[in-house]
């Protein structure tokens, strides 16, 4: 779909696919310089690699596809979002140019704090997590 709209402006698809095919053929020639393989070996492991980045990205279309879980991951995050926006944005950009000063936000403390650590981990940590665990246990096929 986005593919898509984005082909309702002109030339820009085509350049979406020509950066696409030479970031494809940077990598298998990475690839091919990097284990000595030919050219044909070389464009399946890349495909195969881009085919496993796009099921990883398919686990976030279970979020996107159910309401309740969209709900509750928006939901969970804006409070937080708003107090980072307010802390960062406004006390230090905001009041230095209204003010010439800074203001001040109160940090969170107790539960607020640790559901806010609990949030940005859900956000943030998993997807890395779950990146740095695949890279240490496959570490061992190379």
């Amino acid at each position: 779909m986005l593919l898509t709209l984005l082909g309702l402006i002109p030339g820009l698809l085509t350049t979406v696919n020509s950066y696409l095919a030479k970031r494809v053929d940077a990598q298998v020639e990475m690839y091919k310089a990097k284990t000595g393989a030919d050219e044909a070996t070389a464009r399946n492991v890349i495909a195969a690699a881009n085919v496993e980045n796009a099921n990883n990205t398919d686990k976030l279309r279970v979020i996107a596809s159910n309401p309740w879980l969209t709900f509750l991951f928006v939901f969970m995050a804006i409070p937080v979002a708003l107090y980072e926006w307010k802390a960062m944005i406004i006390d230090k950009i905001v009041c230095v140019w209204i003010f010439s000063d800074t203001c001040n936000t109160d940090a969170l403390h107790g539960d607020l704090s640790t559901w806010a650590n609990i949030i940005i981990g859900g956000v943030f940590g998993f997807g890395t997590a779950q990146t740095i665990a695949k890279h240490w246990f496959s570490r061992g096929d190379k």
